[in-house]
């Protein structure tokens, strides 16, 4: 995720194009608009450079867009990635997370194949993959999380 524009104009024409294009709904200049708490047409105004792109901008972007890698790449140095954290409980079976592992990645290889169905892989269809990849990420590290609980428990217990 190499970060290719630099400046706040370029950021907010690169967003608009995210904004316009990805959205599977039509509904992604209202979801920002939520996120931020702001009207609909000020989004717009975001989006169109008559108002300075700012950092709670580009998060909101990403939330409402299911953290769109193109978005991530404003926020995100070359090498790292942003991850939704789930923030329940660490508590759980380790055959369960390690299937849910197993389901996250043959749901990635479904909308890999769906895309490559017609040959290319259009931006939205990129989008679909990047989430699919975000979700296998996620029962990771709650495989992870467990294994971390399980580990202090033991220590914790001797």
């Amino acid at each position: 995720m190499s970060i290719c524009v630099s400046n706040p104009e370029e950021i907010a024409a690169e967003l608009k194009l995210i904004a316009m294009n990805r959205k599977e709904d039509g509904s992604t200049v209202r979801k920002i608009a939520e996120v931020m708490g702001l009207s609909q047409r000020t989004v717009y105004d975001y989006l169109d450079n008559r108002l300075k792109v700012n950092l709670k901008f580009i998060q909101a972007c990403l939330i409402a867009t299911n953290g769109d890698h193109d978005v991530k790449k404003f926020l995100c140095p070359d090498g790292w990635d942003l991850v939704p954290v789930d923030h329940s409980p660490v508590v759980g079976d380790i055959e369960k997370e390690c299937g849910d592992v197993h389901i996250a990645v043959s749901e990635l290889l479904m909308t890999i194949r769906a895309a490559k169905a017609d040959g290319k892989i259009t931006p939205m269809e990129r989008s679909k993959i990047e989430r699919a990849i975000d979700a296998v990420r996620r029962e990771i590290n709650d495989v992870d999380a467990v294994i971390e609980n399980d580990s202090r428990v033991v220590k914790l217990s001797k």
